[in-house]
């Protein structure tokens, strides 16, 4: 990608020269990779293939960039490894009319989004907790058409997903990632004779100064938007960009690739999470049972979880923390069920145990404090100042013996910190507390 782009990795460029660098040459030698990199006869079983003890989610919730990070960051506080799909477009297989190999020119914003997720999440690949797939239909488009049919099937035949999915349209329509978007194609895609034309058209009398300021604020929001790039005429002399809005798999397709991979699946779509709830009923699918907590942790409501960093999850293993952070969150869970795992009020209940959980360790780590301010202070004047005021051979005894009770309890309350975090696995929960109140880095 790097090279394609030619710009240098260890060099991050200012955005606006990074945008630039999406030339249709640019595109469509990253998507050439792409196929490289996966060639039509990958056998993805191999690629998928699991991992001895390890926990596995696959992540098909909304792939735009912000909530996949929250997400996925989330989700590595307790698994070892969150499976994301590739989100550049597999070009085998696509009518030539839509192929970015084709028609580069109406991938260039597309192809900016794609890469911001892969950027935002080059450390965790690196550090092995965050990998990319592809998905089982792009290697079987006659696997691919199948599973559409089913799932069209499926849905025809359940009211309540289709409720569910009608439900969840309205509310992506009204979202913030849908209102940028029209944002985009309305004001800043069109050029800036549509825009003088439009101008004319809603106000006739408008000033000549008057426009110009808005063509002025038009062109600085266009290089301050992350994905805005001049739109260029394709090779049939046609002007358009495409929007690709994804959850990473379809759901068949990301329930054969958790039995592959011997995992779990994650998403933040309602509907999804009633097939998944629908599935495990008959499905060998997360027999540890974890998507049930990852469903409830994922909608858990305590700020502090959305700020969840690298160091945060390489924190838990480095220290070797991570299973113990697992029980622990199993039990949370567990203190907060109900008669349905997927139930809607879970999450609220987790949120309240959870909290509770984190107030103990609050409570624990400050009296521990207070036993250090109780022997650096109270015992630490009694031993100093008797001693030196008078001099005498009884008092520098006793001053002695004092020291070494008071070296003692100042040993055994350090040790009480330092064994803290492994004792009590909220106390993790409890840093990201402190750091979120105190606006610190």
């Amino acid at each position: 990608m790097f090279s394609a782009l030619q710009l240098d990795k260890e060099v991050a460029p200012d955005w606006p020269t990074f945008k630039r660098a999406f030339t249709p040459s640019a595109v469509r030698q990253i998507h050439e990779a792409v196929i490289r990199l996966w060639p039509p006869d990958t056998d993805l079983s191999l690629v998928l293939e699991p991992e001895q003890d390890a926990v596995r989610a696959l992540y098909v919730g909304d792939y735009e960039a912000d909530l996949l990070a929250r997400g996925v960051t989330r989700h590595c506080l307790y698994a070892d490894k969150v499976t994301l799909v590739d989100p550049f477009v597999y070009s085998i297989g696509v009518n030539p009319q839509y192929s970015p190999l084709e028609y580069p020119e109406h991938y260039r914003a597309n192809s900016i989004r794609s890469a911001q997720i892969w950027f935002q999440f080059m450390e965790w690949i690196d550090h092995g907790l965050v990998e990319f797939v592809r998905t089982p239909g792009d290697f079987d488009r006659g696997l691919w058409h199948a599973i559409l049919r089913a799932e069209r099937a499926r849905f025809e035949s359940s009211p309540e997903l289709q409720a569910l999915a009608r439900q969840y349209v309205n509310e992506k329509m009204k979202s913030p990632e849908l209102e940028e978007y029209r944002r985009h194609h309305a004001l800043l895609f069109p050029p800036d004779s549509h825009l003088l034309r439009s101008m004319q058209k809603f106000d006739p009398n408008m000033s000549k100064e008057m426009r110009d300021a808005i063509l002025e604020r038009v062109r600085r929001e266009r290089e301050e938007h992350p994905f805005y790039v001049e739109p260029i005429p394709d090779k049939d002399g046609n002007v358009a960009e495409i929007y690709q809005m994804a959850t990473g798999m379809g759901h068949m397709e990301s329930r054969l690739a958790a039995s592959i991979m011997g995992g779990y699946l994650v998403t933040d779509i309602v509907p999804r999470w009633r097939m998944i709830e629908m599935d495990r009923e008959y499905e060998k699918i997360d027999v540890e049972r974890w998507s049930p907590l990852a469903k409830a942790f994922g909608e858990v409501r305590l700020r502090y979880l959305d700020g969840v960093r690298l160091h945060d999850a390489l924190r838990l293993r480095e220290e070797d923390r991570l299973e113990g952070l697992r029980a622990f969150l199993r039990r949370v869970h567990h203190a907060s069920g109900s008669s349905s795992p997927y139930g809607d009020s879970i999450a609220t209940d987790m949120a309240a145990e959870l909290t509770a959980q984190v107030g103990e360790a609050e409570a624990a780590w400050n009296a521990i404090d207070q036993d250090l301010v109780k022997w650096l202070g109270v015992e630490a004047a009694a031993v100093g100042v008797p001693a030196l005021a008078v001099g005498g051979a009884a008092w520098a005894a006793a001053g002695l013996a004092l020291a070494v009770a008071g070296g003692i309890n100042l040993g055994m309350a350090h040790w009480k910190r330092k064994d803290f975090t492994k004792a009590m696995p909220a106390a993790f929960f409890m840093d990201l507390k402190k750091r979120e109140a105190g606006g610190l880095s």
